[in-house]
């Protein structure tokens, strides 16, 4: 989130927001004491995973390795139990100040987000927020964690052996809605214009997205 000296922005466009900072992941699962973010250099607080969340996964991924590579298939982590179960602590000090973003917010997210809950995290910092401004979350079927603007392959649903989540189908209509809906919504902030929630069309209806 823009704070502080940091300019204020006209508004934000998140895709596959966190509402919360949270405890490092490696290799071979969860970082001690190690925050995954910084600000200034420092450590941010942080939402620690549950002690050996991923380590069934890193075994099973062990165990099933020669399978994968005789069918020609990635051994994947799918870190989305993982990260709902860490957020049922509660964000604590670890929450994401979104209420301080002074700005038109646009949240973006995957039903089929592997990496982490993002529609519940993009649904958690708007009820920060309350109805002082105009902010809209479009929640795609068959979409993951990864929804790119602009014409880009639509195949990606892993990298680095962690799974992304989605379909080529899914991903595909994501971001070709995901893409005029961003720049629409950038204009009209740029312009200054009052952001009319009630014209963004749910990705499923017909016509163009947009903002009126």
């Amino acid at each position: 989130m823009c704070t502080g000296s940091q300019p204020a922005p006209a508004g934000l466009v998140l895709i596959s927001p966190s509402s919360v900072t949270w405890q490092a992941v490696g290799s071979d699962g969860e970082v001690p004491d190690t925050a995954s973010w910084t600000r200034g250099g420092r450590p941010l607080p942080w939402l620690a995973l549950p002690t050996g969340a991923v380590m069934p996964q890193l075994v099973r991924n062990a165990w099933r390795v020669g399978r994968d590579i005789a069918a020609h298939r990635p051994s994947l982590l799918r870190l989305r139990p993982a990260y709902a179960a860490g957020l049922r602590a509660g964000p604590g000090a670890a929450a994401i100040p979104a209420d301080r973003a002074h700005c038109p917010l646009l949240c973006l997210t995957g039903e089929d987000d592997q990496v982490w809950p993002s529609a519940a995290m993009a649904a958690a910092l708007r009820a920060q927020r309350g109805d002082a401004f105009a902010d809209a979350h479009v929640n795609y079927p068959g979409a993951g964690h990864l929804i790119r603007l602009g014409t880009l392959p639509t195949d990606a649903q892993w990298t680095g052996g962690i799974a992304l989540g989605g379909t080529r189908e899914g991903v595909d209509a994501a971001q070709r809605d995901a893409t005029v809906r961003v720049l629409t919504f950038l204009r009209t902030v740029a312009e200054g214009r009052p952001v009319p929630v009630s014209s963004l069309r749910d990705p499923g209806s017909s016509g163009r997205p947009g903002l009126a």
